[in-house]
């Protein structure tokens, strides 16, 4: 595909499945009253891209604080996959796992910058002064007992851009993304998730979560989040 705004002199080669690509080249080069052209047609290798990686740092957090699952999906470092990363996140507000057969917010993230999209409508800067009725609507991936954000990140991990859910191919992550999400809400939060991450179709990370929040006093004052989380369950572990 061409490259936008480089007036055809870039090009994006979307890699076909292996075993092997096949380019053709084409030229003619006037030289005064003479003209010739030329072609060649060349093959090449190639390989299996690598997934992507899955850090998360919460992994071996105490099991009152596994109602936040964040985690970060981070190419491969050679060979990586450009494949869109594909989020699925299924939730209920019960202290149980959802239905397989729940419905799924689906969020498929492109990593190829060739593979942004242009919406006609504009949507307001999440910022500050934006309600959070607002945020919910053009933004976040999931709101009520489950919140849940995605955000373009760079490999290391810091934040670039937040992504909008109503808008999911406004922005590339091609050095990947951070995902967030949480129970949220009045006291006691009853809450259960579902989160599976694909790229090429492959499964690369599930987190599950169900459990309950409640609001209690704390030992110094103050109030303080007391989970019980009865599902804990990670992939990769």
């Amino acid at each position: 595909m061409l490259k936008p705004g480089s007036n055809g002199q870039k090009v994006d080669i979307v890699i076909p499945a292996p075993p092997s690509l096949t380019i053709t080249v084409t030229w003619d080069q006037p030289a005064g009253v003479t003209r010739c052209s030329a072609s060649k047609t060349m093959t090449l290798p190639v390989l299996e891209a690598s997934p992507a990686a899955i850090r998360f740092p919460g992994k071996r957090a105490p099991r009152h604080d596994q109602h936040n699952v964040t985690f970060y999906v981070v190419p491969a470092r050679t060979g990586e996959s450009l494949s869109p990363i594909d989020v699925t996140l299924r939730r209920i507000a019960r202290p149980e796992l959802p239905s397989p057969h729940a419905r799924a917010l689906k969020w498929s993230v492109p990593m190829r910058p060739g593979e942004r999209k242009r919406y006609a409508k504009k949507i307001p800067v999440l910022g500050p002064f934006l309600s959070q009725a607002e945020a919910c609507r053009y933004w976040y991936l999931s709101c009520g007992a489950v919140f849940s954000e995605v955000d373009a990140t760079t490999r290391q991990g810091a934040q670039i851009r937040n992504l909008s859910f109503r808008q999911p191919s406004r922005f590339a992550a091609p050095t990947g993304i951070l995902m967030q999400t949480d129970a949220v809400g009045p006291s006691p939060r009853r809450f259960g998730f579902d989160i599976q991450v694909r790229q090429d179709h492959r499964l690369i990370a599930r987190y599950r979560r169900a459990g309950v929040c409640r609001d209690a006093p704390g030992s110094l004052g103050g109030v303080v989040n007391d989970c019980e989380v009865s599902v804990v369950k990670n992939f990769p572990r």
